[in-house]
Parts: C-alpha cells; structure tokens; sequence
C-alpha cells in the first residue's frame, strides 16, 4: 500500500509538472500571437531553437540598407547613463564588420550596410504591461508627425522604453504594423534591461567591455533584432514558420563563442547568428569559425 501511494504521488507530481510546463508554453505562445521576431530571455527556449535548420526563404522582400532611428521612450534619468551614446556609436561601428556580413548569404548579392538616421525623444511614461505592436507602431507614428517628420517604410525604427514592462518573456521583438495613415512602419523594441539579468550578457560569460548591463543588453538585444529586421522584415522573407517562426537570431540566443570587434577596434559581447552557409551559429561573415 505505501509502494502504491509512492506511485501514486510520484504521478501526481509528474502530471502537475507536466501541466504547468504546457501552460507556461501556451502562455508564451498566446502573448506572442500579435507578433514574430522575438528574441526571448534567458531560460525561456521553444523546441525549434533547441532542434536549428537552415531558414527557409519564402519569397518576401529583404532591408540590405536601412535607415535606422533610435526611438528613448520614457525618463531619461532612468536608463544607465552611458546607453543612448552607447546604442548611437554601435549603429555607426557596425558597418563595414564580418559580423554585419553574416547577413548577406541572404540578401541576393548585396551587403548590408546600416545608415544611423539620429533620435527621437518622447519623455511621457511608456506602457506598464506588454505594449502591442499597434501601440508601438502609433508611438513613432505620433512623434514622428509631432515634429514634421513623414514616417519611411523602408526605415527601422529602434524603439527603447525607459521601463521594463510587466509580464515580459522576452528582452526584444522586432514588427511591422499599418500607421493611422496606412503607412507600413517597422519597428524594433528593445525594453530597460538594466535591471533584469535575465536578458544581461554578463556576468558570467565573455566580460567583453566595461560598458553597464543595460546598455551591453540593449546592443545584444539590438544586434539581435537588426539582423532580423535585414533578412525577414515582414516576416515573410527568412523565417521558418513551422518552427515557431525561427529567424536567424533565434537558434543562436543567447550565444556567444568569443568578443566581436567592431569598426571603431572595440570589443562587445553580442550572440552569435544562424549561417545558413555551414548550418551552425557563427560570429563572423558565415565561413568556419569565425
């Protein structure tokens, strides 16, 4: 009789843990209905990212040279004194890298290249809960139409919020979405990460520079997020669908092998990216080890 309660509670255990792992996965698949390219936190992974292929290519168009806007949502005081600096320079010093190059295997004979178009300041509080695409998108509509500015749909638009919102699985996504005046915008969100480890590059890894938490999470994060936006903007260019609309950020989350230099000679810790060229995760222009 106590073998048989021992079975018995041992399967009650395994069921409950069972559900709620079930739950934890609908959850991030109900809130990340509204949108594709998302590079989740640390520890929260789909099955797709655990098991990588090749990405398909499913005929949309790729961003070989955008335009980029840095977007600060919020409080100022609130991000760590060195990110808006810190996310303008690496705009400009990703040009002319290998690790910029990773993206041209997919972009049909071009290069990429990123033009740094400056910034956009709205110092009312961003959203409290997990903003919607739409939201974001109306964000950078109003600002930008507040200052004379028509929006540019072959832009990016790096929206960073002075906040971290609530319900949060991941440390960005990047979008697009119709403005009110029908104008497609895309954009890529990358939340305050200075206080929440779960979306850091250090400690423990590569302690690549000295740079604050915050700001070395956002150009992960942003790194992330731009090399999507290059190969997959609409969501219908480089992506794998049926594995949880993969792109090629997500096999290599969170991923690191060595410090990338950047044009300027410095030194950052940012993830490694999906090759298509030798099917694995690389950090240089899609060739061995690099």
């Amino acid at each position: 009789m106590r073998s048989l309660r021992r079975v018995l509670l041992a399967a009650a255990l395994l069921l409950a843990a069972a559900l709620c792992t079930v739950g934890y996965a609908g959850q991030v698949a109900a809130n990340s209905q509204h949108r594709a390219g998302i590079h989740y936190q640390r520890g929260v992974s789909t099955a797709a990212a655990t098991n990588p292929l090749n990405i398909p290519y499913l005929g949309g168009a790729v961003f070989p040279h955008p335009k980029v806007y840095a977007f600060w949502w919020g409080n100022p005081s609130d991000f760590p004194p060195d990110t808006r600096d810190g996310i303008n320079d690496f705009f400009r010093i990703l040009n002319e890298t290998p690790y910029l190059a990773l993206a041209n295997q997919y972009l049909f004979g071009k290069s990429a290249s990123v033009k740094f178009g400056g910034n956009f300041y709205d110092y009312s509080a961003p959203p409290t809960q997990d903003p919607s695409t739409t939201q974001i998108v109306d964000e950078v509509y109003n600002v930008l139409t507040a200052q004379g500015v028509k929006p540019d749909p072959t832009a990016l638009y790096a929206v960073y919020p002075s906040n971290f919102p609530n319900e949060n699985y991941y440390c960005a996504f990047h979008d697009v979405a119709p403005s009110p005046d029908g104008t497609m915008i895309h954009v890529m969100f990358m939340p305050n990460s200075e206080n929440q480890p779960l979306c850091w590059v250090q400690p423990p890894e590569l302690s690549c520079n000295s740079k604050s938490n915050g700001l070395q999470a956002a150009a992960n994060a942003t790194a992330h997020e731009l090399m999507e936006s290059i190969t997959d903007p609409n969501t219908d260019a480089w992506v794998n669908i049926p594995a949880g609309y993969n792109e090629i950020g997500d096999p290599c989350n969170f991923t690191y092998k060595r410090c990338v230099n950047l044009s300027d000679g410095s030194k950052w810790q940012i993830q490694e990216i999906w090759s298509n060229k030798v099917s694995a995760c690389v950090q240089g222009a899609g060739s061995g080890d690099e």
